[in-house]
């Protein structure tokens, strides 16, 4: 109870972009061989929930919105959330140190994520923040998503992949394991209440 006390605070005081407004939303369904990288929450197209949506979550601290996935399917009533980790998750990230733009990518699992096609020339550092990067309509850019880490033991934060792009791993800032209660920032409410 005291868990779920803290997450529902948590959810209330975080504050959505301007152009998007919030579906609080309870998780009911998870697979337990997807544990971490998908389930299914209580609201859906009566509630203005489209496919794309970003779904957010305090991150670890409490009081900072983390980006915790996407929708990736919708019914009347309910709707499908793949997190950072699932390979259905992909969307556009900048790197706010370096100024870089890449793409983050799910790998399956308790896999991190992997950020692609960063520029070569780049100089990234670990721990180095990682937030949206607004590339497209659906996800609005300046959400949290997490930090780079090391990509091998000598502390690296890339790997080149045959020469052609930078490639790094991500920390989620969202672990999205113990999560009961998450928001859906949607682009329009159309319908029902929230």
């Amino acid at each position: 109870m005291k868990l779920e006390n803290k997450q529902l605070r948590a959810l209330l005081n975080l504050v959505p972009p301007s152009n998007r407004q919030s579906v609080y939303a309870q998780i009911m369904l998870r697979d337990p061989v997807t544990w971490n990288e998908q389930f299914v929450i209580d609201k859906g197209e009566s509630h203005g929930i489209q496919v794309g949506d970003p779904v957010i979550v305090p991150a670890d601290n409490g009081t900072t919105a983390a980006l915790a996935g996407r929708i990736i399917a919708v019914s009347r009533h309910t709707a499908t959330v793949a997190t950072l980790r699932n390979k259905k998750c992909t969307f556009s990230i900048l790197l706010t140190e370096s100024g870089q733009y890449g793409f983050l990518n799910g790998a399956g699992g308790m896999t991190n994520p992997v950020i692609t096609s960063l520029p070569v020339e780049g100089q990234y550092g670990v721990g180095e923040i990682v937030m949206t990067g607004g590339l497209s309509n659906q996800i609005p850019p300046g959400l949290f998503v997490g930090i780079l880490l090391a990509v091998d033991d000598e502390g690296k934060a890339t790997t080149i992949r045959n020469g052609l792009y930078a490639e790094a791993k991500l920390k989620p800032a969202a672990e999205t394991g113990n999560l009961r209660f998450v928001t859906v920032l949607t682009r329009t409410v159309t319908g029902s209440k929230k």
